[in-house]
């Protein structure tokens, strides 16, 4: 795995306090089950070794797994598919991991087009992070030919309301 990805990872950046205590609440109201700040990495650890071990008796994978794989350093880019044209959509709701795996196939595209609005994150909860999105801007290695400021989805009044 990437130096830069495994540093993201271990950091625990891409976690809140926000994101922690919301998954106590969810916890306690749909499982009715309490865990303290304590015993919260005991209980995570546990759950992930238990959803691990069922994936591996089941020769499983899910979507993380593909995406993990996919950026794994070890990975042979080879394998990646090559596309004339990529179009990404919502690029504002893609988490770390999923902005790696972009970039991979990015690469290997002859023309990109990314959709997004800052402004409309909503997968916060799943790890997205708009930062990412709104970085492309400032990215010396990323050419923008065109951006859109203006909406044509909504009506003027409905843009500026308070």
């Amino acid at each position: 795995m990437s130096e830069e990805l495994n540093k993201k990872l271990e950091s625990g950046d891409h976690f809140s306090m926000n994101d922690i205590a919301s998954l106590k609440d969810t916890l306690h109201d749909y499982f009715n089950v309490h865990i303290d700040d304590d015993n919260m990495l005991e209980y995570s650890n546990r759950y992930v070794d238990r959803y691990t071990d069922f994936k591996r008796r089941g020769s499983l994978v899910d979507f993380n797994d593909v995406i993990l794989n996919t950026v794994d350093d070890s990975f042979d880019d080879d394998r990646l598919p090559s596309f004339e044209v990529l179009i990404i959509d919502e690029a504002q709701d893609l988490s770390f991991l999923q902005w790696q795996m972009v970039k991979s196939i990015w690469n290997k595209s002859k023309e990109v087009y990314l959709a997004g609005d800052d402004d409309q994150a909503i997968m916060g909860f799943q790890g997205a992070n708009p930062t990412h999105f709104i970085r492309l801007h400032k990215d010396e290695n990323t050419t923008i030919d065109e951006s859109l400021v203006k909406s044509r989805r909504v009506p003027r009044q409905v843009l500026k309301f308070p």
